[in-house]
């Protein structure tokens, strides 16, 4: 969450990268991250946004949107299959891919790295043992 990120950038970072005053800076939120923020409703209805949006006559270059959950896996063995987003099926994402991992009950997933990049892992459901190599002989293993 935003909250989150602000509550652990130190202030004079967040007064120069938002061009604002420690003043200003010292009333952003403090404490636990807010997930559901006050404010006014919409003044217009779903439909006269849409109208107003459509009215433009713009349609956007490429598209945004990506069902993973309707894609064909890239990769599939009785371990498991692999749905691999990236620049190829998802032009709107050059620099950055994603993928959705379903590893069978007692398979493994393939040893890996990268050389320079980082790695996310989400789980959705089940249970697993993941190592990961910080590098220079660190490590850390944990059950999820």
């Amino acid at each position: 969450m935003l909250s989150d990120w602000l509550m652990h950038t130190p202030p004079e970072v967040l007064a120069k990268y938002f061009g604002l005053g420690l003043d200003s800076v010292a009333k952003l939120p403090k404490g636990d991250p807010l997930y559901i923020f006050p404010s006014e409703p919409p003044k217009q209805t779903l439909q006269q946004d849409r109208a107003e949006v459509e009215g433009r006559n713009r349609k956007p270059g490429q598209i945004f949107t990506f069902k993973t959950s309707t894609m064909v896996p890239t990769r599939s063995n009785e371990h498991g299959n692999i749905k691999i987003i990236d620049i190829h099926n998802f032009p709107a994402s050059p620099k950055i891919c994603g993928a959705l991992v379903t590893v069978s009950p007692g398979g493994l997933r393939e040893l890996h790295w990268h050389p320079n990049g980082s790695e996310w892992q989400f789980w959705i459901k089940g249970k697993g043992r993941m190592t990961v190599f910080k590098g220079e002989q660190s490590a850390r293993t944990m059950d999820f």
